[in-house]
């Protein structure tokens, strides 16, 4: 039987298998809700993915294009978006349009920032924006503040080298992985993020912590390891909240 004659089909998963192009049949079935191809070796993608506008999560992680098409907008269902591991070095400016977003993983790209776009996107919780090393956060910070709803920001290896004053104006925040970024401060309205929960600063070039980190009053984890910290700033005394004693405190020698 052709994949068509299944219309009430909901979910499918077709991934880690090696089709080159999205199959044609998947487009005939609009009540698809979720969609993995994942894992294939998908080199283009068509602009037809306008059509599934019950979708609620598409995985194209891992497969082999280089771009993505302008035709996001149609997804006025989609909650869970993957398009790690491609090698695309833009996102469409569309996707900001995908107004009942709640997650967006990126990881692993060519990307270098977020299209202005995505300030509309106030329903995303998650983004993952991990090891793109091309990120500048002069692009991306802008962006991040207007993602009002945002709680977990993964960006690991993203190597920014400093944040700018925009990243501490996700007021939502609670979860911040920030490791390997090359970073040799913080800024110091680090203690606006009174909601952050668990911040991971591991593998940087910090040789001090603001005293403003005092005021994260949220905060439950803190992972310094692996920087050139020798001293802590006193305010951490004030952090109430480190109740099951989660800080974790390195201070590592180097050899250069």
């Amino acid at each position: 039987l052709p994949l068509s004659s299944f219309s009430k089909l909901t979910d499918i998963d077709l991934s880690m298998n090696v089709f080159k192009l999205i199959p044609e049949q998947l487009f005939e079935l609009n009540q698809l809700k979720i969609i993995n191809l994942s894992s294939n070796l998908i080199d283009s993608v068509s602009p037809k993915i306008n059509q599934w506008v019950n979708v609620e999560e598409l995985h194209l992680e891992r497969n082999e294009f280089t771009e993505l098409p302008d035709s996001f907008a149609g997804f006025t269902a989609l909650k869970k978006l993957y398009l790690g591991v491609n090698r695309i070095k833009s996102l469409p400016p569309s996707v900001g349009q995908i107004q009942s977003l709640e997650e967006l993983s990126v990881p692993n790209t060519g990307i270098r920032g977020l299209p202005k776009s995505f300030t509309a996107l106030k329903n995303v919780q998650v983004l993952n924006i991990a090891f793109n090393k091309y990120l500048s956060a002069k692009r991306v910070g802008p962006v991040l503040k207007e993602m009002a709803a945002l709680k977990t920001l993964e960006m690991r290896e993203c190597r920014v080298g400093s944040l700018t004053d925009d990243f501490t104006k996700l007021n939502e925040l609670e979860t911040w992985d920030l490791r390997d970024n090359g970073l040799k401060t913080l800024p110091d309205s680090i203690g606006r993020l009174k909601k952050i929960k668990i911040l991971d600063l591991r593998y940087n070039e910090l040789y001090k912590l603001p005293e403003s980190i005092g005021q994260m009053e949220s905060l439950t984890v803190l992972n310094v390891g692996y920087n050139k910290l020798k001293t802590l700033p006193e305010s951490l005394a004030n952090l109430s909240n480190f109740g099951r004693n989660e800080l974790t405190f390195c201070m590592v020698v180097r050899s250069y």
